[in-house]
């Protein structure tokens, strides 16, 4: 974690907390900025990988566990935290933070944390978290969890600017209180991100001579509409779509109420397999290759816009 505005020398420090002695590193740290170091690498190892990627076949963004567990490292030395803060092991934490406040539902997910021994009052370093957040951020929210005596506070913060290959980065800070007016800190860093898709779900539009799109429309009245189309300027364009779509991260998948839903279904040429696709109109794309699931890819949104414009009365 980053100290508070400033520099500290390189050393053992030792605070107590609860009679317990806390033994930890005081390593300078330098606050850095959104246009910092930081976000310069990530930027840096993002255009790269995508310009890689673009090189093959114009890859959708994508990350991989570790590129993840890199980014949130890096994250949790954003946070700023009272000056004498020191940083502890997880076992010296009491029970209320062994665990976060909360997860995300996702499978392509990852919670970076560490945990930390400020000299302060709870009520002072929820005050100083409140008013430092981390650069590049936006405070988000704040709460409780737990009761009674296990009563943890928490503060939240978002990035401003997420990289491409990740849906969503959460930084949550926890704070319990100890004896002799100090104050336990748990911080995590939690992460969820595109996989990488298989080479095997990318579609090749001259492999179809037709797409067939099914439509259950929802309204003042139910209306199913069924049309076939052959041009190769239509199975081509939704093909791309399905195409620039990247993986779904996964996890359950909880939908609002819909209005329209889509099956596409594409006829291949000989010797090539067949194709099925539904849009849902929440989340992801089911896609079936040859009548095998495939890795679902997140809802872009594309083929039901194009799918409308095809389906609709007079389109």
């Amino acid at each position: 974690m980053s100290k508070d505005q400033g520099h500290q020398a390189r050393g053992l420090a030792i605070a107590a907390c609860g009679g317990l002695a806390v033994v930890g590193l005081a390593v300078t740290a330098a606050l850095v900025g959104a246009s910092g170091p930081v976000a310069a690498q990530v930027r840096e190892n993002e255009s790269a990988r995508q310009a890689s990627a673009s090189a093959r076949h114009a890859e959708p963004p994508f990350a991989t566990r570790a590129e993840a567990r890199r980014v949130g490292r890096r994250l949790l030395g954003l946070v700023v935290t009272p000056p004498g803060t020191r940083q502890v092991s997880s076992g010296q934490v009491p029970g209320a933070l062994r665990h976060p406040a909360q997860t995300m539902n996702a499978t392509a997910y990852l919670d970076v944390s560490e945990f930390s021994a400020a000299p302060r009052p709870m009520h002072q370093v929820l005050a100083f978290l409140s008013h430092h957040r981390p650069e590049g951020t936006t405070l988000t929210g704040s709460g409780t969890t737990g009761g009674g005596a296990y009563l943890v506070h928490e503060v939240d913060y978002s990035p401003r600017h997420l990289p491409a290959a990740f849906t969503e980065i959460d930084i949550l800070v926890q704070v319990f209180p100890c004896p002799h007016g100090q104050t336990w800190v748990r911080t995590d860093v939690q992460l969820v991100w595109y996989p990488r898709r298989s080479a095997a779900e990318y579609l090749t539009g001259d492999h179809f001579t037709s797409v067939t799109i099914n439509a259950s429309i929802y309204g003042r009245r139910y209306r199913d509409e069924r049309r076939t189309f052959r041009q190769q300027a239509i199975i081509d364009k939704l093909t791309r779509a399905l195409n620039s779509a990247p993986a779904s991260p996964g996890g359950m998948v909880f939908c609002p109420a819909f209005m329209e839903i889509y099956t596409l279904t594409f006829t291949p040429v000989q010797g090539q397999a067949g194709v099925s696709v539904s849009a849902p109109g929440c989340a992801q794309y089911v896609v079936k290759i040859g009548g095998r699931d495939q890795g679902a890819l997140a809802d872009t949104g594309q083929v039901e816009e194009i799918a409308h414009a095809l389906t609709k009365p007079n389109g």
